[in-house]
């Protein structure tokens, strides 16, 4: 197409225009500046640069379909589980799919399907109510019943990838009971609610204790892990299974987070006297002795057969071992539920160190 120019006195302009491009131009005397030749000019222009063309097949057509896993929703009148997809585009939700299970179905799983993620703490994060992946994947669990976890049908369809729904499928058991207080009153009514699990407590009340501790006696009670130790906090638990070698590992644990971890050389500079070879245990109770403070005497007996416990998991077991284990009755109970009455232990511990240090 020929350019189009229009001329005045003082203008000269030229548009063109054709298929895609259009730009225009014009020059300008300064009528202010005429006598010395002095001009202006502008240059507008734009071109449409066009995509391909649009095939027959929609976007990533190519692309494998994602499968979904089938999980156990019910038991009918003979006891024989019932399955369904956690396929969230065919299950019963905001009106739609009502003649299937809902969104939020409770599906039930073995505890020791959360192995995988506490056995490799650098990739993955098990939490109050959640398992993740980094930034990859996160899934909403409830973890706060000792004998098993539930997810919802849909987040396992909606949040995991598919070899993640095939770890949880193998771990997949016939619902029994109904979910957690804790989680209903989270998901269901839409509150604030702590955890009741003990170890979750645990977790969940140790990082408060060192921060009022500072402020009111004027030492944070607890040192911090060193970094190669970072995963013991993340990892200790009550025993996803009936399993001595697990449950000793957790006491190890424990042992370190709440004796090994004390600030025995802050405490020592408060003491009035130093004892040659005193062990961490006996100049924190020297320390509360000299602070007058009451209480404090089933707790740390309560420490040092947590002590003793620990060294019979670590050394040959011996007659401070023997104590311990009749204390928290070790031969007489399953594992598991030694392991709820000393995580519960532990959590007195804390709350009475959080109570004898108050914030105000």
């Amino acid at each position: 197409m020929t350019p189009t120019t229009t001329c005045s006195s003082l203008t000269k302009s030229w548009s063109y225009s054709e298929n895609d491009i259009r730009y225009s131009l014009v020059v300008r005397e300064n009528s202010v500046d005429a006598k010395r030749g002095r001009t202006w000019s502008r240059l507008l222009g734009k071109a449409l640069i066009r995509c391909q063309p649009r095939t027959t097949e929609p976007p990533f057509a190519s692309r494998r379909k994602r499968s979904f896993c089938e999980f156990v929703v019910a038991c009918d009148d003979k006891g024989n589980p019932l399955k369904h997809t956690c396929d969230p585009r065919k299950l019963a939700s905001s009106g739609k799919n009502p003649d299937a299970p809902h969104f939020l179905t409770p599906i039930h799983f073995r505890r020791n399907v959360l192995q995988k993620y506490y056995d490799n703490p650098q990739k993955y994060e098990v939490t109050d109510g959640s398992v993740r992946c980094g930034g990859k994947w996160s899934l909403r669990i409830d973890n706060d019943r000792p004998d098993r976890v539930i997810v919802w049908l849909g987040d396992l369809g909606q949040s995991l990838t598919e070899a993640e729904m095939l770890h949880w499928q193998h771990y997949n058991i016939v619902p029994e009971g109904g979910i957690s207080r804790t989680s209903y009153l989270r998901n269901i009514q839409g509150m604030f609610a702590n955890p009741e699990m003990p170890d979750l407590a645990f977790k969940h009340l140790c990082p408060t204790i060192n921060e009022p501790w500072e402020k009111h006696f004027g030492l944070p009670l607890f040192l911090p892990l060193h970094k190669r130790d970072g995963h013991v906090f993340k990892t200790v638990r009550v025993p996803l299974d009936d399993n001595r070698a697990e449950f000793d590992a957790q006491i190890l644990s424990l042992a370190k987070l709440l004796i090994d971890s004390l600030n025995e050389a802050a405490l020592q500079q408060q003491l009035a006297s130093k004892i040659p070879d005193e062990k961490g245990i006996s100049k924190f109770e020297g320390w509360l002795r000299q602070r007058r403070l009451v209480g404090w005497e089933p707790h740390l007996k309560f420490l040092r057969h947590l002590q003793a416990l620990r060294g019979g998991s670590a050394h040959r077991k011996g007659d401070n071992y023997a104590r311990a284990a009749k204390a928290f009755h070790l031969e007489e109970r399953p594992l598991i539920e030694v392991a709820l009455l000393i995580f519960a232990r532990s959590v007195e511990l804390l709350k009475y160190l959080r109570a004898i240090a108050p914030e105000n």
